[in-house]
Protein backbone atom coordinates (compact mmCIF):
# COMPACT_ATOMS: atom_id res chain seq x y z
CA UNK A 1 0.00 0.00 0.00
CA UNK A 2 1.45 3.57 -0.88
CA UNK A 3 1.25 6.24 1.53
CA UNK A 4 -0.61 9.15 0.19
CA UNK A 5 1.49 12.11 -1.09
CA UNK A 6 1.89 15.08 0.83
CA UNK A 7 4.50 16.12 3.89
CA UNK A 8 1.80 18.00 5.60
CA UNK A 9 -0.14 14.97 5.76
CA UNK A 10 2.64 12.89 7.76
CA UNK A 11 3.18 16.22 9.78
CA UNK A 12 -0.72 15.82 10.97
CA UNK A 13 -0.57 12.30 11.24
CA UNK A 14 2.88 12.50 13.61
CA UNK A 15 1.35 15.41 15.60
CA UNK A 16 -1.75 13.39 16.56
CA UNK A 17 0.52 10.36 17.55
CA UNK A 18 2.65 12.34 19.34
CA UNK A 19 0.39 14.02 21.76
CA UNK A 20 -1.94 10.47 22.13
CA UNK A 21 1.19 8.42 22.77
CA UNK A 22 2.54 11.33 25.28
CA UNK A 23 -1.02 12.63 27.04
CA UNK A 24 -1.62 9.17 28.63
CA UNK A 25 2.26 9.34 29.95
CA UNK A 26 1.47 12.80 31.75
CA UNK A 27 -1.06 10.85 33.32
CA UNK A 28 0.83 9.05 35.01
CA UNK A 29 4.07 11.20 35.66
CA UNK A 30 3.04 13.32 39.17
CA UNK A 31 1.30 10.46 40.61
CA UNK A 32 3.45 7.60 40.30
CA UNK A 33 6.71 7.86 42.75
CA UNK A 34 3.99 9.46 44.59
CA UNK A 35 1.81 6.15 44.28
CA UNK A 36 4.76 3.55 44.91
CA UNK A 37 5.68 5.55 48.26
CA UNK A 38 1.93 4.99 49.28
CA UNK A 39 2.15 1.50 48.63
CA UNK A 40 4.94 1.39 51.45
CA UNK A 41 8.22 1.43 48.85
CA UNK A 42 10.67 3.10 50.42
CA UNK A 43 12.41 5.70 47.98
CA UNK A 44 15.83 3.33 47.95
CA UNK A 45 13.08 0.65 46.70
CA UNK A 46 11.38 3.29 44.23
CA UNK A 47 14.89 3.76 42.67
CA UNK A 48 15.71 0.27 42.08
CA UNK A 49 12.80 -0.60 40.47
CA UNK A 50 13.36 2.40 38.11
CA UNK A 51 16.77 1.55 37.33
CA UNK A 52 15.62 -1.98 36.69
CA UNK A 53 13.23 0.04 33.80
CA UNK A 54 16.12 1.89 32.74
CA UNK A 55 18.27 -1.35 32.43
CA UNK A 56 15.56 -3.66 30.99
CA UNK A 57 15.47 -0.36 28.39
CA UNK A 58 19.10 -0.19 27.65
CA UNK A 59 18.86 -4.35 26.94
CA UNK A 60 16.28 -4.22 24.73
CA UNK A 61 17.61 -0.95 23.05
CA UNK A 62 19.19 -1.92 20.11
CA UNK A 63 17.59 -5.34 19.37
CA UNK A 64 14.17 -3.34 19.09
CA UNK A 65 15.53 -0.31 17.01
CA UNK A 66 17.27 -2.85 14.35
CA UNK A 67 13.84 -4.36 14.90
CA UNK A 68 11.71 -1.60 13.86
CA UNK A 69 14.58 -0.86 10.81
CA UNK A 70 13.94 -4.80 9.65
CA UNK A 71 10.03 -5.49 10.05
CA UNK A 72 8.71 -1.71 9.80
CA UNK A 73 8.11 0.35 12.52
CA UNK A 74 4.48 0.04 12.62
CA UNK A 75 4.60 -3.43 13.79
CA UNK A 76 6.58 -2.66 16.92
CA UNK A 77 4.81 0.59 17.33
CA UNK A 78 1.48 -1.59 17.80
CA UNK A 79 3.21 -4.18 19.90
CA UNK A 80 4.89 -1.11 22.22
CA UNK A 81 1.03 0.19 22.99
CA UNK A 82 0.01 -3.10 23.82
CA UNK A 83 2.26 -3.87 26.57
CA UNK A 84 2.28 -0.57 28.11
CA UNK A 85 -1.15 -1.47 28.58
CA UNK A 86 -0.47 -4.38 30.65
CA UNK A 87 2.32 -2.47 32.87
CA UNK A 88 -0.55 0.13 33.27
CA UNK A 89 -2.90 -2.79 34.70
CA UNK A 90 0.07 -3.79 36.80
CA UNK A 91 0.58 -0.87 38.32
CA UNK A 92 -3.14 0.18 38.74
CA UNK A 93 -4.00 -2.63 40.64
CA UNK A 94 -0.42 -4.16 41.79
CA UNK A 95 0.47 -4.16 45.87
CA UNK A 96 2.84 -6.37 46.04
CA UNK A 97 6.78 -5.46 45.33
CA UNK A 98 6.87 -8.27 42.63
CA UNK A 99 3.78 -7.57 40.90
CA UNK A 100 5.02 -3.43 40.82
CA UNK A 101 8.52 -4.89 39.61
CA UNK A 102 6.95 -6.60 37.06
CA UNK A 103 4.58 -4.13 35.72
CA UNK A 104 7.45 -1.54 35.92
CA UNK A 105 9.94 -3.57 34.08
CA UNK A 106 7.14 -4.94 31.12
CA UNK A 107 7.14 -0.71 31.04
CA UNK A 108 10.79 -0.84 30.43
CA UNK A 109 10.13 -3.93 27.65
CA UNK A 110 7.43 -0.76 25.91
CA UNK A 111 9.71 1.92 26.48
CA UNK A 112 12.68 -0.04 24.10
CA UNK A 113 9.82 -0.96 21.77
CA UNK A 114 9.01 2.40 21.61
CA UNK A 115 11.66 4.76 21.49
CA UNK A 116 12.60 6.09 18.00
CA UNK A 117 10.30 3.95 15.38
CA UNK A 118 7.76 6.68 14.94
CA UNK A 119 9.96 9.93 14.80
CA UNK A 120 11.72 7.42 11.89
CA UNK A 121 8.93 6.95 10.42
CA UNK A 122 7.87 10.37 10.09
CA UNK A 123 11.49 11.15 8.81
CA UNK A 124 11.29 8.36 6.37
CA UNK A 125 7.51 9.39 5.04
CA UNK A 126 8.80 12.60 5.15
CA UNK A 127 11.75 12.50 2.93
CA UNK A 128 10.16 9.88 0.64
CA UNK A 129 7.65 12.65 -0.19
CA UNK A 130 10.31 15.09 -0.53
CA UNK A 131 13.74 13.77 -0.50
CA UNK A 132 14.80 17.46 0.18
CA UNK A 133 12.04 18.26 2.26
CA UNK A 134 13.32 20.08 5.60
CA UNK A 135 13.04 18.54 9.60
CA UNK A 136 13.30 21.28 11.84
CA UNK A 137 9.94 22.75 11.66
CA UNK A 138 8.23 19.08 12.18
CA UNK A 139 10.29 17.83 14.60
CA UNK A 140 10.17 21.21 16.53
CA UNK A 141 6.44 21.22 16.46
CA UNK A 142 6.00 17.23 17.66
CA UNK A 143 8.74 18.11 20.68
CA UNK A 144 6.00 21.01 21.79
CA UNK A 145 3.66 18.77 21.31
CA UNK A 146 4.37 16.10 22.99
CA UNK A 147 5.63 18.53 25.71
CA UNK A 148 2.11 20.31 25.82
CA UNK A 149 0.18 16.17 26.12
CA UNK A 150 2.80 15.63 28.82
CA UNK A 151 1.53 18.88 30.91
CA UNK A 152 -2.07 18.60 29.62
CA UNK A 153 -2.04 14.85 30.58
CA UNK A 154 -0.38 16.15 34.22
CA UNK A 155 -2.94 18.64 34.90
CA UNK A 156 -5.26 16.21 34.52
CA UNK A 157 -3.73 13.43 36.41
CA UNK A 158 -3.99 15.56 39.04
CA UNK A 159 -7.46 16.20 39.37
CA UNK A 160 -7.83 12.71 39.05
CA UNK A 161 -5.78 11.73 41.90
CA UNK A 162 -8.05 13.39 44.18
CA UNK A 163 -10.57 10.85 43.62
CA UNK A 164 -7.79 8.08 43.99
CA UNK A 165 -3.66 8.27 43.64
CA UNK A 166 -4.07 4.73 41.32
CA UNK A 167 -7.54 7.03 38.97
CA UNK A 168 -4.69 8.26 36.25
CA UNK A 169 -2.95 5.20 35.86
CA UNK A 170 -6.11 2.96 35.51
CA UNK A 171 -7.61 6.49 32.89
CA UNK A 172 -3.77 6.02 30.97
CA UNK A 173 -4.27 2.26 30.21
CA UNK A 174 -7.71 3.09 28.82
CA UNK A 175 -6.20 5.77 26.71
CA UNK A 176 -3.40 3.68 25.68
CA UNK A 177 -5.81 1.09 24.25
CA UNK A 178 -7.11 3.64 21.99
CA UNK A 179 -3.45 4.97 20.86
CA UNK A 180 -2.71 1.24 19.55
CA UNK A 181 -5.46 1.44 17.47
CA UNK A 182 -4.57 4.95 16.10
CA UNK A 183 -1.32 3.38 15.07
CA UNK A 184 -2.74 0.78 13.04
CA UNK A 185 -4.49 3.38 11.14
CA UNK A 186 -2.26 5.88 10.39
CA UNK A 187 0.89 4.43 10.20
CA UNK A 188 1.23 3.69 6.81
CA UNK A 189 4.70 2.28 5.18
CA UNK A 190 5.35 0.02 2.50
CA UNK A 191 9.11 -0.44 2.15
CA UNK A 192 9.18 -3.79 3.73
CA UNK A 193 6.24 -5.66 2.28
CA UNK A 194 5.83 -9.14 3.12
CA UNK A 195 8.90 -9.37 5.86
CA UNK A 196 8.48 -12.96 8.11
CA UNK A 197 9.24 -12.55 11.57
CA UNK A 198 12.17 -15.15 12.07
CA UNK A 199 13.89 -13.32 8.65
CA UNK A 200 13.42 -9.92 10.04
CA UNK A 201 15.50 -10.79 13.40
CA UNK A 202 18.28 -12.62 11.77
CA UNK A 203 18.87 -9.18 9.88
CA UNK A 204 18.55 -7.27 13.34
CA UNK A 205 21.94 -8.28 14.42
CA UNK A 206 23.36 -7.28 11.62
CA UNK A 207 21.24 -3.49 11.27
CA UNK A 208 22.03 -3.14 14.65
CA UNK A 209 25.95 -3.61 14.14
CA UNK A 210 25.53 -0.89 11.80
CA UNK A 211 23.84 1.40 13.54
CA UNK A 212 26.19 1.09 16.43
CA UNK A 213 28.91 1.83 14.15
CA UNK A 214 27.65 4.51 12.56
CA UNK A 215 27.22 5.71 16.27
CA UNK A 216 30.37 5.33 17.29
CA UNK A 217 32.24 5.92 13.98
CA UNK A 218 31.19 9.99 13.64
CA UNK A 219 32.66 12.30 15.91
CA UNK A 220 29.39 14.01 16.58
CA UNK A 221 27.50 11.05 17.12
CA UNK A 222 29.83 10.42 19.82
CA UNK A 223 29.51 13.08 21.22
CA UNK A 224 25.63 13.82 21.29
CA UNK A 225 25.77 9.92 22.54
CA UNK A 226 28.49 11.59 25.30
CA UNK A 227 25.81 14.44 26.05
CA UNK A 228 22.85 12.38 26.10
CA UNK A 229 24.67 10.31 29.07
CA UNK A 230 24.26 13.42 31.20
CA UNK A 231 20.72 14.81 30.30
CA UNK A 232 19.56 10.96 31.33
CA UNK A 233 21.24 11.41 34.59
CA UNK A 234 19.83 14.38 35.46
CA UNK A 235 16.08 13.73 34.17
CA UNK A 236 16.00 10.28 35.85
CA UNK A 237 17.28 12.57 39.08
CA UNK A 238 14.24 15.04 38.92
CA UNK A 239 11.83 12.27 37.76
CA UNK A 240 12.45 10.28 41.38
CA UNK A 241 13.23 13.44 43.47
CA UNK A 242 11.28 15.89 42.37
CA UNK A 243 8.07 14.23 44.02
CA UNK A 244 9.86 13.17 47.10
CA UNK A 245 11.14 16.45 47.54
CA UNK A 246 7.65 17.63 47.19
CA UNK A 247 6.48 15.45 49.60
CA UNK A 248 8.85 16.54 52.34
CA UNK A 249 7.92 20.17 51.83
CA UNK A 250 4.44 19.70 51.51
CA UNK A 251 3.30 17.52 54.23
CA UNK A 252 3.11 13.80 52.33
CA UNK A 253 2.03 12.01 49.09
CA UNK A 254 -1.83 12.95 48.91
CA UNK A 255 -0.84 17.05 49.97
CA UNK A 256 2.04 16.71 47.32
CA UNK A 257 -0.18 15.05 44.38
CA UNK A 258 -2.02 17.96 43.44
CA UNK A 259 0.51 20.75 43.31
CA UNK A 260 3.45 18.85 42.08
CA UNK A 261 0.65 18.27 39.04
CA UNK A 262 0.85 21.47 38.29
CA UNK A 263 4.60 22.32 38.91
CA UNK A 264 4.87 19.17 35.91
CA UNK A 265 2.39 20.21 33.68
CA UNK A 266 4.22 24.27 33.80
CA UNK A 267 7.55 22.46 33.16
CA UNK A 268 6.16 20.37 29.99
CA UNK A 269 4.72 23.33 28.55
CA UNK A 270 8.03 25.34 29.34
CA UNK A 271 9.14 22.45 27.09
CA UNK A 272 6.35 22.80 24.48
CA UNK A 273 7.52 26.79 24.65
CA UNK A 274 11.44 25.84 24.72
CA UNK A 275 10.39 23.31 21.44
CA UNK A 276 8.53 26.18 19.74
CA UNK A 277 10.96 28.75 19.43
CA UNK A 278 14.09 26.31 18.61
CA UNK A 279 14.52 27.42 15.22
CA UNK A 280 14.27 30.96 15.91
CA UNK A 281 17.26 30.55 18.29
CA UNK A 282 18.57 28.68 16.18
CA UNK A 283 18.83 31.33 13.14
CA UNK A 284 20.09 34.08 15.65
CA UNK A 285 22.90 31.65 17.13
CA UNK A 286 23.83 30.33 13.23
CA UNK A 287 23.86 27.13 14.51
CA UNK A 288 22.06 24.48 16.05
CA UNK A 289 25.42 23.10 17.80
CA UNK A 290 25.73 26.11 19.94
CA UNK A 291 22.25 26.33 21.02
CA UNK A 292 22.28 22.46 22.22
CA UNK A 293 25.60 23.36 24.10
CA UNK A 294 24.55 26.53 25.48
CA UNK A 295 20.76 25.23 26.26
CA UNK A 296 21.85 21.94 27.80
CA UNK A 297 24.66 23.39 30.04
CA UNK A 298 22.10 26.05 31.41
CA UNK A 299 19.63 23.49 32.11
CA UNK A 300 21.99 22.11 34.57
CA UNK A 301 22.65 25.25 36.11
CA UNK A 302 18.83 25.78 36.74
CA UNK A 303 18.81 22.55 39.07
CA UNK A 304 20.92 24.63 41.53
CA UNK A 305 17.75 26.13 42.17
CA UNK A 306 16.22 22.89 43.29
CA UNK A 307 18.15 22.97 46.17
CA UNK A 308 16.68 25.85 47.66
CA UNK A 309 14.49 25.74 50.86
CA UNK A 310 12.40 28.36 49.10
CA UNK A 311 9.30 27.32 47.06
CA UNK A 312 9.49 29.57 44.75
CA UNK A 313 13.03 29.63 43.65
CA UNK A 314 13.28 25.40 43.49
CA UNK A 315 9.63 26.31 41.25
CA UNK A 316 11.59 28.39 38.73
CA UNK A 317 14.52 26.28 39.14
CA UNK A 318 12.34 23.48 37.57
CA UNK A 319 10.26 25.04 34.92
CA UNK A 320 13.60 26.49 33.79
CA UNK A 321 15.26 23.21 33.43
CA UNK A 322 12.22 21.53 31.59
CA UNK A 323 12.23 25.26 29.41
CA UNK A 324 15.58 24.39 28.16
CA UNK A 325 15.82 21.02 27.43
CA UNK A 326 12.76 21.95 25.17
CA UNK A 327 15.25 24.92 23.40
CA UNK A 328 18.14 22.22 22.87
CA UNK A 329 15.62 19.33 21.45
CA UNK A 330 15.01 20.11 18.57
CA UNK A 331 18.48 20.85 16.82
CA UNK A 332 20.41 18.24 18.59
CA UNK A 333 17.27 15.99 16.90
CA UNK A 334 18.24 17.31 13.32
CA UNK A 335 21.97 16.72 13.94
CA UNK A 336 21.68 13.36 14.43
CA UNK A 337 18.52 12.71 11.19
CA UNK A 338 21.15 14.40 8.80
CA UNK A 339 23.72 12.17 9.75
CA UNK A 340 21.57 8.24 9.17
CA UNK A 341 20.11 7.38 6.63
CA UNK A 342 16.61 5.41 6.37
CA UNK A 343 18.39 1.87 6.69
CA UNK A 344 19.45 2.50 10.34
CA UNK A 345 17.82 5.27 11.68
CA UNK A 346 15.93 3.86 14.64
CA UNK A 347 18.77 2.36 15.18
CA UNK A 348 21.04 5.33 16.08
CA UNK A 349 17.92 6.83 17.81
CA UNK A 350 17.46 3.60 20.31
CA UNK A 351 21.84 4.20 20.57
CA UNK A 352 21.27 7.44 21.99
CA UNK A 353 18.43 6.26 23.96
CA UNK A 354 20.38 3.19 25.47
CA UNK A 355 23.11 6.19 27.19
CA UNK A 356 20.28 7.92 28.68
CA UNK A 357 18.58 5.05 30.12
CA UNK A 358 21.37 3.50 31.58
CA UNK A 359 22.56 6.56 32.77
CA UNK A 360 19.87 7.00 34.30
CA UNK A 361 19.74 3.84 35.68
CA UNK A 362 23.07 4.52 37.74
CA UNK A 363 22.07 7.58 38.91
CA UNK A 364 18.78 6.43 39.93
CA UNK A 365 20.92 3.75 42.00
CA UNK A 366 22.93 5.89 43.69
CA UNK A 367 21.35 9.36 44.44
CA UNK A 368 18.84 8.39 46.55
CA UNK A 369 21.87 7.12 49.23
CA UNK A 370 23.55 10.47 48.52
CA UNK A 371 19.90 11.83 49.02
CA UNK A 372 19.21 10.07 51.92
CA UNK A 373 22.64 9.86 53.85
CA UNK A 374 24.05 13.74 52.99
CA UNK A 375 21.13 15.36 51.49
CA UNK A 376 18.69 16.52 49.09
CA UNK A 377 20.35 20.02 47.95
CA UNK A 378 23.69 17.81 47.62
CA UNK A 379 21.61 15.11 45.28
CA UNK A 380 20.67 18.37 43.14
CA UNK A 381 23.84 19.88 42.93
CA UNK A 382 25.15 16.86 41.78
CA UNK A 383 22.64 16.72 39.05
CA UNK A 384 23.64 20.28 38.42
CA UNK A 385 27.23 19.20 37.51
CA UNK A 386 26.40 16.44 35.39
CA UNK A 387 23.49 18.57 33.28
CA UNK A 388 26.58 21.46 32.58
CA UNK A 389 28.92 18.68 31.37
CA UNK A 390 26.13 17.19 29.05
CA UNK A 391 26.41 20.93 27.70
CA UNK A 392 30.39 21.25 27.12
CA UNK A 393 30.66 17.42 25.36
CA UNK A 394 29.15 19.10 22.53
CA UNK A 395 31.59 21.96 22.55
CA UNK A 396 33.17 21.84 19.15
CA UNK A 397 30.84 20.71 17.68
CA UNK A 398 29.81 22.57 14.01
CA UNK A 399 27.16 21.88 11.36
CA UNK A 400 27.17 23.06 7.44
CA UNK A 401 24.76 25.02 6.46
CA UNK A 402 21.88 23.51 4.72
CA UNK A 403 20.50 24.30 1.47
CA UNK A 404 17.02 22.77 2.03
CA UNK A 405 15.97 24.28 5.24
CA UNK A 406 14.68 27.19 6.54
CA UNK A 407 17.21 26.78 9.41
CA UNK A 408 20.92 26.54 9.39
CA UNK A 409 20.69 22.97 10.60
CA UNK A 410 23.12 20.92 8.84
CA UNK A 411 23.81 19.29 5.53
CA UNK A 412 20.19 17.56 4.18
CA UNK A 413 20.79 14.49 2.33
CA UNK A 414 18.36 12.53 0.36
CA UNK A 415 17.38 9.04 2.09
CA UNK A 416 19.41 6.58 0.56
CA UNK A 417 22.03 8.36 -0.22
CA UNK A 418 25.20 7.30 1.06
CA UNK A 419 28.36 9.56 2.37
CA UNK A 420 31.02 9.52 5.23
CA UNK A 421 29.15 10.68 8.15
CA UNK A 422 32.05 13.08 8.59
CA UNK A 423 30.94 15.35 5.74
CA UNK A 424 27.97 15.84 7.59
CA UNK A 425 29.65 18.25 10.62
CA UNK A 426 32.71 19.29 11.40
CA UNK A 427 34.54 19.21 15.25
CA UNK A 428 36.99 21.63 15.86
CA UNK A 429 39.56 20.06 18.83
CA UNK A 430 38.73 21.67 21.88
CA UNK A 431 40.83 21.17 25.13
CA UNK A 432 39.84 18.12 27.18
CA UNK A 433 38.00 17.03 23.97
CA UNK A 434 39.49 13.85 23.26
CA UNK A 435 39.19 12.96 27.24
CA UNK A 436 35.93 13.46 26.83
CA UNK A 437 35.41 11.22 23.45
CA UNK A 438 37.87 8.46 25.29
CA UNK A 439 35.24 8.39 28.15
CA UNK A 440 32.35 8.23 25.70
CA UNK A 441 33.87 5.37 24.28
CA UNK A 442 34.09 3.39 27.44
CA UNK A 443 31.43 4.52 28.22
CA UNK A 444 30.07 3.43 24.85
CA UNK A 445 29.58 -0.09 26.21
CA UNK A 446 26.97 1.30 28.39
CA UNK A 447 25.83 3.62 25.74
CA UNK A 448 19.12 11.29 23.14
CA UNK A 449 16.89 13.03 21.98
CA UNK A 450 13.82 11.16 21.85
CA UNK A 451 10.44 11.21 20.53
CA UNK A 452 8.88 12.62 21.78
CA UNK A 453 8.05 13.45 23.55
CA UNK A 454 10.11 13.98 23.52
CA UNK A 455 13.11 13.81 23.99
CA UNK A 456 13.12 16.39 26.57
CA UNK A 457 10.04 15.34 26.63
CA UNK A 458 10.83 11.45 25.83
CA UNK A 459 12.45 11.05 29.02
CA UNK A 460 11.03 12.71 31.39
CA UNK A 461 7.99 9.89 30.71
CA UNK A 462 9.95 6.99 32.86
CA UNK A 463 8.85 4.49 33.49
Amino acid sequence: MRPPAGGDRWTRRYLVLTAWRWFPTGLVIPVLVLLLSSRGLSAQTIGALFAGYGITVALLELPTGGLADTVGRRRVLVVAAAVDVVALVGLAVGRDVVVLAAAVLLSGVARALDSGPLQAWYVDATRATDATAPLTRGLSRGEAVGAAALGAGALTGGALASVALAAPVVAAAVLGVGHGVALLLLVVEDHRPGQRLRAAWREVPGTVRTGVGLAVGSRVLRRLTLSALGVGATLAGVELLGPLTAAVRLGGEAAAAGPYAVLVTAGFLATAAGSVLAPAATRLLGSPARLVVGATAAAGLALLGLASPLLLVAAAGFVGYYALLGLAGPPSLVLTHDAVGPAERATVLSAQSLARQLAGALTLLTLPLLAERVSFAAAWATLAALGVLAGLALVGVRAAPASGDEEPVGDQVPDGAQRPLGDVVRVEPVPGSDLLEDRAQRAGAVAALDDGSADGVEAAAAP
